[in-house]
């Protein structure tokens, strides 16, 4: 039995602890650990810029901190560049290869992360395809790249299998752009029939590395979390739920987290206290649960003063319904105020709400997600791919095909039968509103806003009646984001599954946060048109609305919200078949809108304004005269 040190600096803590229990859980001759760097080590090793002889020295020196034996190894992952006289930037640097003869390198990798560094020549290589990649796609490939580097260390160190120059979908691959690795991993994490497998086969370690490669592309990395200390969140609960509390914290290391779970009877006077009281300023996040029962941990003083700690640092404290509860029992005063996450309920997912509340980074959508493709535009509806390994199984398409049209005041929609054509090309089910021509004046009188809100509750129950209880989308244009907006805010039974506004009088500080967050709505999508005045005014004249149509949200947690700027645009640009088409209903159906581009201000034509400046002038004067004569 050998064991495999992975020691690492800041930035992947949470792959790299996937990747341990995975291939712990793959095999059980090779056992691996993970560590974060010593703090001596944690200097020598955080430079920007590190010279390949003296890092490998300074992991060859760690090994005796970690008290490995010869045939163990020792992986240090850093974020810095390593540099030596024949190359300017290493992915994967073996002692082994390195110097062969020289024991001071023996047994000891040094995998590097700096090629995710934008001034790299790997990210430099990216081009385009990068570039149209947006932030949660990035994390994908990125991660599973992370994944890649560790597994060609390990099976470097292990086996002595070595890369090959040309790309042929192996994790030996040696790439040079994100789109190498795109195509390495195109079938999971997976060897080469033509050199690696045969070689692996051979050595009495190649099946356990071919087994770890196999239980990653079966067990993608999904969820992006950077601890800040030893444990991510404070598992807080009552002992009659130790069982239940046991099953969430393994979901949650399946997800790269480290939940604290050594406190099981939560009583006093035991040596749990003292090692919490030193751990608690690193822990990120408490989660309090609640059982069937009905107490919560809470009751326990010694434990609320420790929930309080949390409190008092602005730590997320997420207090959690577990699945056997009837009634969601009364928060202390210290916890008023927060947000459930509700295990009774399984859409939305509460594990990945309850991921987000630790990491504060959204989980990627458990749904179906466009496949990446490198050089191309997203293609088909499948189960997500992380941009590199081998799909999930196949989900299907579940994004809702019942979309509510929703129109503003002055208008009876025309614009609606338009679109309405359009969502039928594209299989949807559109459902058209119509309040009738409401005047300006009405909108400004409290009452009669409330009726008008009131009136889309009856319709919105109706259509969802009448349709299985489906959950609808909502296309909706000034008044009606009003509408839309108000309804959520006072009916908490308001929900939606896809979101367009344009022209929005909604107000700015609208917490969509929470909206998303609590699985009300899954997406929104905000056109803004910064030449719409109306929006503006609109601000000016009703107490709860907003220039969120021309300015945009101040509460927009990506890739969740979704704004588009058109610099041209005023209040009702926004309605023409191919915006229909390109934008409303690809982001209806699961896609992203294209990227609105801001064209540059023209340059004034000064001739123009002076001569529309002078027939102005000669107007008012001939006006002036005019009078003058009249009345003289």
């Amino acid at each position: 039995m050998r064991k495999i040190v992975i020691s690492m600096h800041d930035s992947a803590h949470a792959e790299i602890h996937h990747f341990k229990e995975r291939a712990n859980n793959a095999q059980s001759e090779l056992v691996f650990e993970h560590l974060r760097l010593p703090d001596g080590a944690k200097l020598a090793l955080s430079a920007p810029l590190l010279d390949a002889e003296s890092a490998l020295k300074t992991a060859h020196a760690l090994r005796s901190s970690y008290d490995l034996d010869s045939a163990d190894s020792l992986i240090v992952v850093v974020d810095g560049n390593i540099q030596d006289a024949q190359d300017d930037e290493y992915f994967v640097m073996s002692g082994r290869e390195y110097s062969p003869a020289d024991s001071n390198y023996a047994s000891v990798a040094i995998v590097s992360l700096y090629y995710l560094n934008a001034s790299s020549a790997f990210m430099k290589k990216a081009g385009k395809w990068w570039e149209s990649l947006n932030e949660l796609e990035r994390t994908r490939v990125a991660s599973d790249s992370v994944l890649l580097l560790i597994l060609c260390a390990v099976a470097g160190e292990m086996t002595g299998v070595d890369y090959h120059d040309d790309v042929r979908g192996c994790v030996m691959d040696y790439c040079q752009t994100p789109s190498d690795i795109v195509a390495s991993l195109k079938g999971g994490f997976q060897f080469c029939d033509e050199m690696c497998r045969p070689l692996l086969e051979e050595d009495p370690n190649g099946m356990h590395v071919m087994a770890i490669a196999e239980q990653l592309t079966k067990h993608p990395f999904r969820f992006q979390a950077l601890p800040t200390g030893e444990f991510d969140v404070f598992l807080c609960h009552n002992s009659k739920n130790k069982q239940a509390i046991r099953a969430i914290a393994n979901q949650l290391r399946e997800r790269g987290l480290e939940p604290w779970v050594d406190v099981e009877q939560l009583r006093p006077g035991f040596p749990w206290q003292r090692v919490l009281e030193d751990q608690i300023e690193k822990i990120r996040a408490a989660a309090v649960f609640v059982g069937e029962d009905g107490f919560g941990p809470w009751q326990d003083l010694e434990i609320a003063a420790f929930i309080r700690q949390f409190v008092r640092r602005n730590a997320p404290v997420i207090p959690v319904i577990l699945p056997a509860v009837r009634e969601a029992p009364k928060l202390p005063v210290f916890l008023e105020g927060m947000t459930w996450v509700d295990f009774r309920n399984n859409d939305p997912d509460p594990l990945g709400l309850l991921i987000w509340g630790i990491t504060g980074a959204l989980a990627p959508a458990l749904t179906s997600s466009p496949t990446l493709t490198p050089n191309s535009e997203p293609v088909s509806h499948q189960a997500p791919t992380r941009g590199l390994q081998q799909p999930l199984p196949s989900q299907p398409d579940t994004h809702s095909q019942l979309v509510i049209t929703l129109h503003g005041i002055r208008t009876r929609g025309a614009w609606q039968k338009d679109l309405d054509t359009e969502l039928g090309k594209a299989q949807l089910v559109p459902t058209a509103l119509d309040y009738g021509f409401f005047r300006a004046t009405k909108m400004l009188i409290p009452a009669l806003r409330r009726r008008q809100v009131d009136w889309f509750l009856e319709q919105y129950t109706h259509i969802r009646a009448e349709n299985g209880n489906v959950r609808p989308s909502v296309v909706a244009h000034s008044f009606g984001t009003f509408l839309v907006a108000s309804a959520m805010e006072r009916y908490q039974e308001v929900e939606f599954d896809h979101v367009i506004f344009c022209g929005s009088i909604v107000s700015r500080e609208f917490a969509w946060s929470t909206y998303v967050g609590s699985g009300r709505v899954r997406r929104l999508l905000n056109d803004c048109g910064e030449r719409d005045r109306w929006v503006r005014l609109a601000a000016w004249v009703i107490r709860e609305a907003g220039a969120s149509g021309a300015l945009g949200f101040e509460d927009k947690p990506k890739p969740l919200v979704v704004e588009r700027r058109h610099p041209q645009f005023s209040h009702s640009d926004f309605f023409y078949r191919l915006n229909f088409q390109k934008n409303w209903i690809p982001f209806l159906k699961g896609g992203d809108p294209q990227e609105s581009v801001l064209s540059e201000k023209r340059p004034t034509n000064w001739k123009f304004v002076i001569v529309e400046a002078s027939l102005t002038i000669l107007v008012v004067v001939a006006v002036a005269l005019l009078l003058y004569r009249i009345f003289s």
